[in-house]
């Protein structure tokens, strides 16, 4: 663990639960086995292509790039 408190997980772990490049982990407490459990999760850009034209113009777009598009030209609320 970093000292920002930041771990790293092993790629076979990664690719049994299906958590890819830059992907968003859900980390829940299990207090029952004194543990934690780990879900990926979808993240808006995932969905990039189902919000609006400017959007789907960029689908071919690698999931960098799309990041970057939504960054650079959407306000967060």
């Amino acid at each position: 663990m970093t000292q920002k408190g930041q771990i790293t997980l092993p790629k076979e772990v990664r690719d049994v639960l299906g958590i890819e490049l830059y992907g968003k982990v859900r980390i829940t407490i299990d207090k029952k086995n004194n543990g934690i459990l780990l879900q990926p999760v979808k993240d808006i850009v995932d969905m990039a292509g189902f919000l609006t034209n400017k959007v789907k113009s960029n689908k071919n777009k690698s999931p960098l790039e799309a990041r970057d598009f939504m960054e650079n030209n959407y306000t967060r609320i």
